[in-house]
Order: C-alpha cells, then sequence, then structure tokens
C-alpha cells in the first residue's frame, strides 16, 4: 500500500511526491490546517501530475506579486503619522486574487513595523445586515482586549426592538396620525367626515411604501435605531483610539484597520448602506476602512476622491512565471501555454497548474471555457469515481467538517479524511469568522453544471439532504436562543435556498412561506432579496423548474416594487393564486397576502374591495386583532362606523393595551355622535400613552362637535348611575361640562371625583382648568401645584402653575428657574420645550426662546399655549407682523385660551407700548 504524506507548513502545502504546492494563503490565510496521513484508496490523486516539488524553502512566502498594491497600502495606510487614505478598495473579476490581496493586506499590519498599536476586525460579508457586519467587528475586537461596550449595549436594546415593518403599530398610527393632521387643518370647521378617507389612503401608501425599491437605498433604511447603532459603533471605535480627542485629526497612538471581504455581488449594497450611515459620524482619520469586491463600491464624486481604489489587472507573462514558479513550473514553454489559456487569471493559473499539460493543449478561447473543460477533468483525476467534489458544489453557504454529515452517502469515519481532502483543492477559499470553507464562485459554477450533466437525481437527493441538514441547525440555534443572530439568518437562508431547487410541492411549499414571513421584516428583507437574485441567477443552470422560477420572480417584484401601487398588487394577486395552489395551504400566510392586499386596495381608493379582502382574512383567521383593526378602518371609509365600532371592539378584546385601536375607536364614535364614548377612549388612550400627539387636538374636536349638536352628558350621567363611587367618571364629566362653559356644574364634578379620591391629579388639574376660565388665579394656582404633587410628569400641571404665578406677579426670575427644571424631566417633549422657550423669554434670550418654541410646534403644530408665547417672543423682537399672526390662530382655536391667561401681553406695555397699543386693544386682555 502507498502511503502519501500531507505535511502543512504556514508557508505551503505539499502532497507526497506526484501531488501539486498549494499556497496556505490561496486556501484561508488565517486559519492553520491539520498534519494527515491517509491511504492512496482515502485520498485519490490525479497520478498524471507529474511536476516536481518544491521545498518550502525553496518556494518561499505563499503570496506572489501585486508588490506596487502592497507598497501602496504600507505607504498611505501603515506608514504615515495620519493615514492618507480613509477607505481603501480592491476590485476586480471573479478569480482575479480580490481576496487573496485583502488577506495579504490584513497579514501586512502585524508584519509591518508601526509605532502605533494596531487593531484589526475582518468580515467576509455575505448573507448579513449592517447590524451582523458590526456585531462581527465588536466580536474580534473583544478577543483583542478592546471591547466597544457603548455598541454592545446598544445592540442589545437593537434586537429587542421592533424592526420597520407593515404592522399593526406602523399602519394604525400612520393613519391616525394622517386622520389627525387633517382635522388639525380643519380646526374651526365641521367634521371632515369626507376626508377621512383621503387620510386612511394616504397611510395606506404611507405603511405600504416601507417595502423598498432598492433594499438598500440609503434614504428609506436609515431608520432611528440603525443610526443609533452606528454612532455608538463609532463613538466606541473612537474612544478606543484618543478617548475624547478622537475628532482631532492629529496622530493617536493607536489606530484600528477594519477589512471587508464582499462574498456576494449583493453584499456591497448592504456595505455601502453601512458606509453611508458612518459618514454621518465624526469618524476619526485614524480609522481606516479596506473592502474587496467585484465592482468599486458607489458614491457620489467627493466620496470616490477620498477613497484608495486598486482595480486588479490580470497577471502579465513575467508575473505569471513567477506565481508558476512556486508550483515547480519553470519551462518557458509550459509558462507560456499557462499564461495564454488562463489570460492571467490567478484562479485559472492555481487549476492548470495542477493538470498535465498534454489535457492542456486541447483548449482553446477564453479562461472560462477552459475552467469549463478542465474542471471536470481535473475533479475526476483526483477524486475517481468519488462525487463528493461535485456535491459539495451544491451547498449554499460555507461548510465545515460538520456540515458533510448531511451528505448520506459517507460514513462516519470519513468525514474528516475527506474534509481535509477538501481542503487541499487549489479552489477552495476560506472564511476568517469561522474558518468555513467554500468554492470559489466560477468553480461552484461549472462543479454544479457538470453534476446536473452527471446525475440530476443526484443533485436532488443531495438538496433534500442539505435541507434537511440545516433545518436541524435552525432549530439547534432557536432552543440555543440565537433566533435572529447572523448565524441563524444564514441558515435560515441556505434552507430555503435548498427548498427551492427541491422538485416537489412540499419543498416548494415550505420555501414560499418562510420567504414570505421572512419578508415581513426589513432588516431581515435586507438579506432576503440578494438571496432571491441569486437563486434567480443560478435557476436555469440548476434546471430549476419554470414554477419556482415564475414564484421567485414573482416574489422580488412583491418586495421591490416600491410606489407602483397597482404593480404591487398584481404581484399580491400572483402571490395569493400561487400559495391557494399549493397542496398543503398554509392558512396564516394566505390571510396574511388578503391583508396586504386590503392594504394595497386602500391606497388605491377602493374601500370596498379592502373591506373585501379584510373579511376574507377574517374569515381564514379569525383571532388577529390586526385584521378587526384594518377592516374597521375601511368601514369607517364608506361609513359604516357602527361595523367599525363593532371590529374596533374585537380587537381591544385581543389586544387591551393597544392606544391607537382607542383613538380609532374614538373616531368611529365621533363619527356616530357617541361623543361621551369617543371622550371615554380617548381618556383611555392619554392612560396608556400622555404623550400620543394630537390627543388634545381629537379630544377638542370631540368637545367643539358636542357643543355644536347641543348632546346632553348622558352616557356620563349613565356611568355615575351606574357606579356612583366612580371618580373618573366625574372628571369626565368635568371636564366635557367645562368644555360646554358649564363652569359651576363641571366644580361640582370635580367636587365630588375629589370627595371620592382625594388624590386624583386629573381632578385637581380639571377644577384647576374651571378657575382659569372663571378668571380665579390663585385658586388655580393652587390646584395646578397640587396635581402636579401628585403627578409629576404631569408637564402641563407643572407648566400652568407657572404661569398663573406669571400672570399674578410678572416675570419673575423663581418662575424660569421653576420652569428651566420642568423642562429637565423629558428634554424632548413639547412641553418640556415649551418650558424652555418661556424660561429663555424671562432671560431676554429672545432669539433662543424663538428656536425652541418653533422646535416645540414642529412637535404639536396645535399646541395653542406654545402659540401665545411665541407672538410674545416675536413682539418683543419687534417682529410684529409675526407676532399678530400668531396672536390671531390663538383666538381663532375652537378652544382659545382662558383670557386671564393673557395677562402676559400687559408686559409689553412698558417694553412694546407701540405694539400693545395698536395691536393689543381687540384682545379680551383682563385688566
Amino acid at each position: 500500500m502507498k502511503v502519501l504524506s500531507i505535511i502543512v507548513r504556514e508557508d505551503g502545502l505539499q502532497i507526497g511526491d506526484s501531488g501539486f504546492i498549494l499556497a496556505v494563503a490561496d486556501i484561508c490565510p488565517a486559519v492553520p490546517l491539520l498534519i494527515k496521513v491517509m491511504s492512496a484508496s482515502e485520498v485519490p490523486i490525479m497520478s498524471s501530475v507529474s511536476q516536481r516539488l518544491r521545498s518550502s524553502k525553496e518556494t518561499g512566502k505563499s503570496f506572489i506579486g501585486r508588490v506596487n498594491e502592497q507598497e501602496c497600502f504600507i505607504q498611505h495606510a501603515l506608514a504615515a503619522d495620519i493615514p492618507a487614505y480613509q477607505m481603501f478598495t480592491i476590485s476586480g473579476r471573479a478569480g482575479i486574487g480580490k481576496s487573496a490581496l485583502l488577506a495579504r493586506f490584513h497579514e501586512l499590519v502585524s508584519t509591518t513595523e508601526q509605532p502605533y498599536r494596531c487593531f484589526t476586525a475582518f468580515v467576509e460579508v455575505r448573507w448579513m445586515t449592517p447590524a451582523h457586519i458590526m456585531e462581527e467587528c465588536a466580536h474580534q475586537l473583544r478577543l483583542q482586549g478592546a471591547p466597544l461596550t457603548a455598541f454592545e449595549d446598544t445592540l442589545t436594546s437593537y434586537k429587542a426592538a421592533s424592526y420597520q415593518r407593515l404592522d399593526e403599530q406602523a399602519f394604525l398610527r400612520t393613519a391616525y396620525l394622517r386622520q389627525q393632521q387633517l382635522l388639525g387643518q380643519e380646526a374651526t370647521s365641521g367634521p371632515v367626515i369626507g376626508r377621512l378617507y383621503e387620510a386612511v389612503a394616504q397611510a395606506a401608501r404611507s405603511a405600504f411604501n416601507v417595502f423598498p425599491q432598492a433594499w438598500a437605498s440609503t434614504e428609506k433604511f436609515r431608520d432611528r435605531a440603525l443610526t443609533e447603532l452606528v454612532q455608538a459603533f463609532v463613538s466606541d471605535l473612537n474612544w478606543l483610539i484618543a478617548g475624547p480627542e478622537a475628532e482631532k485629526s492629529s496622530a493617536a497612538d493607536c489606530r484600528v484597520i477594519l477589512f471587508f471581504d464582499l462574498w456576494e455581488v449583493a453584499a456591497s449594497e448592504t456595505l455601502e448602506l453601512l458606509f453611508s450611515l458612518l459618514r454621518q459620524t465624526s469618524l476619526s482619520k485614524q480609522i481606516v476602512l479596506v473592502v474587496a469586491s467585484r465592482d468599486p463600491l458607489a458614491g457620489s464624486e467627493e466620496e470616490r476622491q477620498s477613497r484608495y481604489n486598486l482595480d486588479l489587472a490580470e497577471l502579465n507573462e513575467e508575473e505569471t512565471g513567477n506565481y508558476l514558479a512556486r508550483y515547480g513550473i519553470t519551462e518557458a514553454e509550459q509558462i507560456a501555454m499557462l499564461w495564454r489559456i488562463s489570460r492571467g487569471l490567478p484562479l485559472a493559473l492555481k487549476i492548470f497548474a495542477a493538470c498535465p499539460p498534454e489535457k492542456l493543449k486541447k483548449v482553446s478561447g477564453p479562461e472560462t471555457e477552459a475552467l469549463t473543460y478542465v474542471l471536470p477533468e481535473f475533479m475526476r483525476g483526483v477524486a475517481g469515481d468519488h462525487d463528493l467534489g461535485w456535491k459539495v458544489a451544491l451547498f449554499s453557504r460555507p461548510f465545515a467538517h460538520t456540515d458533510l454529515h448531511a451528505l448520506r452517502s459517507l460514513s462516519a469515519q470519513d468525514h474528516v479524511s475527506y474534509y481535509r481532502w477538501l481542503l487541499s483543492l487549489p479552489f477552495i477559499e476560506c472564511r476568517t469568522i469561522d474558518g468555513k470553507h467554500r468554492y470559489c464562485d466560477p468553480v461552484q459554477r461549472v462543479l454544479r453544471q457538470s453534476l446536473l450533466e452527471r446525475s440530476f437525481q443526484a443533485v436532488v437527493v443531495t438538496s433534500r439532504e442539505l435541507a434537511q441538514h440545516y433545518q436541524r441547525e435552525i432549530e439547534l440555534l432557536e432552543a440555543s436562543g440565537k433566533k435572529g443572530s447572523a448565524a441563524w439568518l444564514e441558515a435560515v437562508l441556505a434552507h430555503i435556498y435548498q427548498l427551492l431547487c427541491m422538485p416537489d410541492a412540499v419543498g416548494y411549499c415550505s420555501a414560499i412561506e418562510q420567504v414570505i414571513m421572512l419578508g415581513t421584516e426589513a432588516d431581515q428583507r435586507s438579506v432576503l432579496i440578494p438571496m432571491l437574485h441569486q437563486f434567480a441567477r443560478d435557476a436555469s443552470l440548476l434546471r430549476i423548474d419554470g414554477r419556482t422560477q415564475s414564484s421567485v420572480e414573482q416574489l422580488l417584484r412583491y418586495f421591490e416594487v416600491g410606489t407602483d401601487l397597482q404593480g404591487a398588487r398584481e404581484a399580491v394577486d400572483a402571490l395569493i393564486a400561487m400559495v391557494a395552489d399549493l397542496p398543503a395551504k398554509p392558512v396564516s400566510l394566505i390571510a396574511q397576502m388578503y391583508r396586504r392586499r386590503g392594504l394595497l386596495s386602500l391606497a388605491l381608493s377602493e374601500p370596498d374591495q379592502a373591506n373585501d379582502d379584510f373579511s376574507k382574512a377574517l374569515t381564514l383567521e379569525q383571532d388577529v386583532a390586526y385584521g378587526h383593526a384594518l377592516r374597521g378602518l375601511a368601514q369607517t371609509i364608506v361609513h359604516q362606523n357602527q361595523r367599525a365600532v363593532e371590529d374596533f371592539t374585537r380587537a381591544l378584546r385581543l389586544t387591551p393595551e393597544n392606544v391607537w385601536l382607542y383613538v380609532h375607536r374614538a373616531m368611529a364614535y365621533l363619527h356616530l355622535g357617541a361623543y361621551e364614548r369617543a371622550l371615554n377612549d380617548v381618556a383611555h388612550a392619554a392612560l396608556l400613552d400622555p404623550d400620543l400627539p394630537y390627543l388634545y387636538t381629537l379630544r377638542n374636536r370631540i368637545y367643539w362637535q358636542w357643543n355644536m349638536k347641543g348632546y346632553r352628558l348622558g352616557s356620563f350621567d349613565y356611568s355615575i348611575e351606574e357606579d356612583p363611587q366612580d371618580a373618573q367618571a366625574y372628571v369626565m364629566r368635568g371636564m366635557a361640562l367645562c368644555s360646554l362653559g358649564k363652569l359651576e356644574q363641571a366644580l361640582a364634578s370635580f367636587n365630588r371625583a375629589l370627595a371620592l379620591e382625594e388624590n386624583n391629579a386629573q381632578a385637581y388639574a380639571g377644577r384647576g382648568h374651571a378657575y382659569l376660565e372663571q378668571g380665579k388665579l390663585e385658586e388655580a394656582r393652587a390646584d395646578f401645584a397640587q396635581a402636579w404633587k401628585l403627578n409629576p410628569s404631569d408637564l402641563s400641571s407643572g407648566l400652568m402653575e407657572q404661569w398663573t404665578i406669571l400672570c399674578q406677579r410678572g416675570p419673575v426670575a423663581e418662575c424660569a428657574a421653576q420652569l428651566e427644571r420642568l423642562a429637565e424631566y423629558d428634554r424632548q417633549h413639547s412641553l418640556a420645550l415649551l418650558c424652555r422657550g418661556v424660561a429663555l423669554l424671562l432671560h431676554k434670550r429672545y432669539a433662543e426662546a424663538l428656536a425652541v418654541l418653533e422646535q416645540s410646534l414642529a412637535q404639536e403644530p396645535e399646541q395653542v399655549e406654545a402659540l401665545f408665547w411665541l407672538a410674545m417672543i416675536h413682539a418683543y423682537l419687534e417682529q410684529e407682523q409675526q407676532a399678530m399672526e400668531a396672536l390671531m390662530r390663538v383666538q381663532t382655536f375652537m378652544h382659545p385660551l382662558p383670557e386671564v391667561l393673557l395677562l402676559p401681553l400687559r408686559w409689553l406695555e412698558l417694553e412694546r407700548p407701540n405694539f400693545y397699543r395698536l395691536y393689543t386693544t381687540s384682545l379680551p386682555v383682563p385688566t
């Protein structure tokens, strides 16, 4: 028995006396290989390879050529005190050596002497989201003793947060906000039922448009959570380099170089999205990004000028000779032949160098055709009759030796030996993240095609085995709490890919269902779409049936339709028909498709069709709150408000804490004239979310319309009769009476509420408003003070207490101090901004006050209190026209300010007497 010794060294791989030399850098520069002794029967070797083997000392370092590129990187990225460029890109065709050069750059960081400490991360970007890419960088930096702690904390929150999606919260919120904006635009007119449909249609269009036209569009995916994650990432990197001085462009004691190898064409879109967000931060100049991709990354002209692009060309004949020398090939004639048929492509040279010269003499045409001819011959020579080398080409993600367990044709004892044999092949690439391997793209395509020609049945069986293997791995990852991780997502996508390759209906059905469910989340959809594009490109090669190809095209159309609503609905129609034809009909999936089509019908001004679709969805799934909510909105549009109330009520039984359902039911009650019930729902919404936008606009609309209709307080009276001890019913009744101008009755209701519940903050605040309407400043001040004491988060009561003091005592300094303390409670809240704006006015910092109040009004355009103080600031700035316009708006609100709160206008009598005399005489300013 002939024994072949495989000896792995740092500089290369040597196989017996009838093999070929492979450079470790060409396999995986970062992962050492193992030592193994196998018999000839275990590792069949192409017997015709006869080049003399070279020792490691003779072959030297594995990386050959690209001298200018290496010198450029050393000079501009490593040797300079401040890197000349913050980004280097390596581009070129498949097989040109991009990954090898990137790995060489990574190696140069550790072998080149530098006056600073350098941290690096090396990420192969395939099916990864921007968050996954940063997470992997952070993991590698932590292993080097440089943890990104702020980023890691933010990442935990990011993972826990809901991704942007077309779901209940997104759509119901958008519909509500749009309705309230329309109500606010007609604040002094009657009900705007005629414009309600326009609001919901716009909401449907807005909600649908979370599907990106191009998934990597920066504008569509620059959501707040991801932006905060990037900012934390950059903040940690800057701190790592120079602490708080990181923004300075001086030399530092530390440098960070991040390497990105794009294994898929579509991965460039993911990286471009990440880089677009990085460019918006103050990224230290000591942070360098190095990217290898087929094409240079996109960007503006300014961005392209700020980076150094290395566009790799094929090797010339001299470089080819140097490259082949390490394979023991030195004859000029053979070098010339290999250079001619390879066109100087390093990948082709590696493969052709292992082939017998007589086989290569028959090759003509471009190197791609040469590979198609040579590779099967090469595999037959080294593998004999075993088809493992071909089957590995069917893997839909990089593989480890455990992945070979999926192939049942291998015995358990063969897994390790065959895995090591695979690593000896000259076209294997290694992923440094986890040490997994794969065939480079051109080779994988050729070997897949070759296996199909040999045995289509073998392809089907292998795809089924791989699908089962990936499914088991998904289950293990989910059981260990890793759902949503990069490893989980890669396994899911690999599983879907194999299911689509299978010709049976079960696999097809499962794949379609998983694709649609995965596509509901934008973060995962951003990776799903490139996988589907890859499958579409591979479909003809893999002899995928027409039904599956058509389905993938429809899915891509569905996810990438952008603003073409009609095209989107046609895509959904096709998906519904496609899913309905499946042998095992996924009920939940079909219901989801009907809901999606209903939304599109809303956006296309077809509410009846939408109502029909939502009803079909509810027939399939009765206990889905979102389904009832959508049908409720559709019924409101066509004035079926009682039915809408019934649907919203069913939805609330299923999700009783959903604030959006309360406000939508309040709108339906408003249109029915059930004002007290509408107010009750508004009160529930306020309890769930006191900061809900436009909530007080809606409440004022209800009060105003109630007053116009002359309705009595029957329902509140009924509630009190049902439960005379219900303090909250008295509070709501008091608010309604106050709105109707029945102040004494309102005070009686508030007093009764306080008798039942002495610490009811809302009752104190309500009574304070009633006192304001009566002009009783001291009584109002005392009640607002008590309300704020009982509920310190009630900024409105805190503001009103200070306002009453200002009305009583004038612009006193202690009020400014207290308003500043109130503003600190929630700095970005509209009322907090209002408090800060008034405090700045009291300090006579008028320009700053104006900016802050404009920010408050941008958040809450119908905030009459902010408008009043805005008018005051304009008056102090002698901007008389703007001041008068603001005051007129204050007076035309449905519920204008109580007259007593206009007393600060008297301050202008001394400081702006002309304005006061000309513009305030018509206003009801108290004496």
